[in-house]
């Protein structure tokens, strides 16, 4: 794709694909969140009659390809011109995954919290957690960070768990919350070889933790993606399109909202060329979640 094909895609279908929603908008221009930073600033405009952004707490604004590289910067991407085409080329023309409804497991305001430090996992209410759950100490300290979280309506302070996402925010996990602090977003877990041929999906980064665990933190050898709830599955195409994986694993919870997930992965994969779909659901079976197969049978496997 070059350019000036990029100039007649729109600014905000390639937003909607990134589950970005415009907060208010009237026949020529468009208020967004931020897709350019880890906040929630309210200061990405969109002028739909010229197809050109401007975010003003940044000071920087273009076209949709300015608009890419910009954002592959940001998400510690490679940033390229080309590199721009050809994510501006996936998601223009990618067979969307549907979101799929979920239960409501998330607690709390989301848009009410705001990230206060982050440093190693320390707080020993923390690590009786990890214990509980069966994931070594060791191999959460590579992968979570220890994250306080203040409400800002009713102004108190909790920890959480927290795996950093695409767009700088944090997926939460404690005993008695799940969540997230700033933009809802998938993470992204590249492998330490080059091109490889297989990905993981995974539902919650404990899953993915959980599965570290079993083959003794040795690793997948292949890139991971952690959806970390059902309802941001529709961000994986980006990710999946002409990328060259072969084979497509799945980890996702083995229950109804699971298995239309799966459904939904298999026909995108149908869509690609030579990606295979393998659900693991018979891996952690009988149990629902990779986390309570983990729980059950650590020590047990090598």
């Amino acid at each position: 794709m070059d350019k000036d094909h990029a100039k007649t895609i729109p600014i905000s279908e390639i937003l909607d694909k990134l589950n970005y929603r415009p907060h208010w908008i009237n026949h020529t221009k468009a208020l967004y969140q931020s897709p350019l930073q880890s906040g929630r600033s309210l200061s990405f405009w969109v002028y739909l009659k010229t197809n050109r952004w401007y975010d003003y707490s940044l000071g920087i604004g273009g076209d949709l390809t300015n608009l890419a590289q910009y954002y592959l910067k940001f998400t510690n991407e490679n940033h390229t011109l080309v590199d721009a085409n050809r994510w501006i080329t996936n998601l223009s023309s990618q067979r969307l995954i549907k979101a799929i409804p979920q239960s409501s497991d998330l607690i709390g305001d989301l848009a009410s919290l705001q990230l206060k430090s982050q440093k190693p996992i320390g707080y020993v209410g923390l690590i009786h957690y990890l214990d509980q759950l069966r994931i070594p100490l060791s191999i959460a300290r590579r992968h979570l960070q220890e994250i306080q979280v203040q409400n800002l309506v009713s102004r108190r302070s909790f920890l959480a768990l927290g795996f950093k996402n695409e767009q700088n925010g944090f997926a939460l996990k404690n005993p008695f919350f799940s969540g997230f602090v700033g933009p809802r977003a998938i993470s992204f877990v590249r492998a330490q070889t080059c091109l490889p041929k297989a990905i993981h999906i995974f539902q919650t980064c404990l899953d993915y933790l959980a599965v570290l665990g079993q083959l003794s933190d040795r690793g997948l050898q292949a890139d991971v993606i952690i959806v970390h709830e059902i309802s941001l599955l529709p961000q994986v195409t980006a990710y999946l399109q002409d990328y060259g994986y072969r084979t497509l694993y799945s980890w996702l919870t083995s229950n109804p909202i699971g298995e239309q997930a799966r459904h939904a992965l298999t026909q995108f994969c149908q869509s690609q060329d030579r990606l295979r779909h393998v659900p693991m659901t018979d891996v952690f079976a009988p149990h629902e979640q990779v986390i309570d197969w983990h729980r059950q049978t650590w020590h047990r496997l090598d």
